[in-house]
């Protein structure tokens, strides 16, 4: 199969000249590595976060976030909009349930990044890990009531850390969706009652440095799975 060398990347097809030109100026390295590059609703990067995407480099935090905040625009123009992505920083705040509460009302999450509550079918919650120094995925399934634990280290994801972690995130959003809950308690359950899957397909990484395109990839899977 051909190769093809595009600024540091190695691709399977050929890029058209206007994308060749888009990213030989983004990683040209003799440019103002504080450069805004792109702009999001919620998040910009610079050229330097945007380094982070070349081969063999762990990913900008700040990157993947942004990511999410571009998915989750994009879902809220549609109208069958039935997922959720959080950023980073979500999860991140989750080690004390009452400050994530407080973030996200302050930031404004549920307005930004979650749509109606009954027409949610999955959330997409990065998480980092302090302890491995290292992102995975929590995967909310509403309709189920299951959440699924998609870690690329899959061998080290069972600690206390990572159950601490969800339990707090699950106390958060039962809070913050209280009123739906009450509302609908029919339709919809508390948080903390969704049962814990850790799925045994889940691809692994083999270096140290690919647990945020790791995350990505099983985003982007799970987003088209209809399980």
């Amino acid at each position: 199969m051909s190769k093809y060398l595009v600024g540091p990347f190695t691709v399977s097809k050929p890029t058209s000249p206007e994308d060749i030109k888009l990213i030989q100026y983004v990683f040209d390295s003799s440019l103002i590595e504080s450069e805004t590059i792109v702009h999001c609703k919620n998040y910009h990067l610079s050229r330097r976060e945007l380094y982070s995407l070349r081969p063999q480099t762990w990913l900008d935090d700040n990157v993947l976030s942004t990511i999410s905040d571009a998915i989750s625009l994009v879902q809220r123009k549609m109208e069958d909009s039935l997922n959720w992505y959080l950023p980073i920083v979500f999860a991140a705040t989750a080690d004390d349930p009452s400050k994530c509460i407080s973030f996200a009302k302050k930031d404004r999450i549920k307005e930004i990044y979650m749509s109606d509550l009954l027409c949610c079918e999955k959330a997409f919650v990065p998480v980092f890990d302090n302890e491995r120094r290292h992102f995975f995925l929590f995967v909310l399934q509403l309709k189920k009531q299951v959440v699924e634990i998609w870690d690329s280290l899959a061998a080290s994801c069972q600690s206390d850390w990572v159950d601490g972690r969800l339990h707090n995130l699950l106390v958060s959003l039962d809070t913050l969706f209280q009123d739906d809950i009450d509302q609908y308690y029919q339709k919809v359950s508390s948080f903390t009652d969704f049962r814990v899957e850790r799925p045994s397909n889940v691809p692994q990484q083999q270096n140290g440095h690919d647990c945020g395109v790791c995350y990505q990839v099983y985003a982007s899977t799970r987003r088209s799975d209809k399980s």
